[in-house]
C-alpha cells in the first residue's frame, strides 16, 4: 500500500484502527476457547481452568506438621477413633477397632471406615516426610481370635495406604504382644489381642 504523502491525511487510518477494536474482544473469545490467549503482543497459552481449583485446593491442606496432626486428629475424633494427640506431641496415634472396621469374617475396610482413613491418607500422601507405623496387637500363644484373619486385616490396611497415596516406604508394619505394650499405644488387656491396630503417624 503506498503511503501517505507527508502533510496529508490518511482518511482510511480512523475506521481501521475502529475495526480492529471492534474485532480484538471477538478474536480474543475465539481463540480462549481453542486454548489460545491473544494478548496485545501477541499468542499466550490460554491458563489451565484447572489450575485455580488444584491450587485451592492445596492451598487449604495443612502445611505444618501441627496442622497436620491436629487435621488427623480431628477428623479421627469425628468418626469416634480413639485419638492420642497433644499440641506438643511429635506423633498422632489413632486406634482402629478391627471389629467394627471390617464386617464380619471380611478382610475389606467397610465404607465408614474406608471414607475415613481416604480422607486422612489425602493428608497424607504428598508428605514423604511422615511416617506411618501400623502395630497390630496379638498374644503369643494366639488365644481366642483368628491369627490369620488379623493379619490379613493388617496387611489390607497397609494395601489400602498404598493405594492411596502413601509411599509404601513410609509405611512400617509391625505385630506385638498386646501384654508387653507401652501406655502410649493404647490398647490393654489380652481382650484387645486380635482386635486392635495402632496407627501412628510421626514426623521425621
Amino acid at each position: 500500500m503506498p503511503a501517505t504523502a507527508p502533510g496529508l491525511h490518511d482518511d482510511t487510518a480512523g475506521p481501521r484502527r475502529r475495526l480492529r477494536a471492534a474485532l480484538f474482544p471477538l478474536a480474543c473469545g475465539l481463540l480462549a476457547t481453542s486454548g489460545l490467549l491473544l494478548t496485545q503482543s501477541g499468542l499466550a497459552g490460554a491458563p489451565d481452568p484447572g489450575s485455580a481449583i488444584a491450587s485451592s485446593a492445596v492451598a487449604v491442606r495443612p502445611t505444618g506438621w501441627h496442622s497436620l496432626a491436629g487435621e488427623i486428629a480431628r477428623l479421627a475424633r469425628a468418626a469416634g477413633l480413639k485419638t492420642t494427640w497433644q499440641d506438643d506431641a511429635r506423633a498422632v496415634n489413632l486406634t482402629v477397632d478391627t471389629t467394627q472396621a471390617f464386617d464380619n469374617r471380611q478382610t475389606e475396610l467397610n465404607p465408614t471406615y474406608a471414607a475415613l482413613l481416604g480422607e486422612i491418607a489425602l493428608l497424607v500422601q504428598a508428605r514423604p516426610e511422615i511416617r506411618l507405623i501400623m502395630t497390630g496387637f496379638g498374644n503369643t500363644p494366639a488365644s481366642h481370635y483368628n491369627p490369620v484373619l488379623f493379619g490379613l486385616r493388617l496387611k489390607a490396611l497397609q494395601v489400602f495406604f498404598a493405594e492411596h497415596g502413601i509411599a509404601i516406604g513410609q509405611i512400617e508394619t509391625f505385630v506385638k504382644d498386646v501384654d508387653a505394650v507401652g501406655s502410649h499405644e493404647a490398647p490393654s488387656g489380652r481382650a484387645a489381642a486380635g482386635r486392635l491396630i495402632s496407627l501412628r503417624f510421626v514426623p521425621a
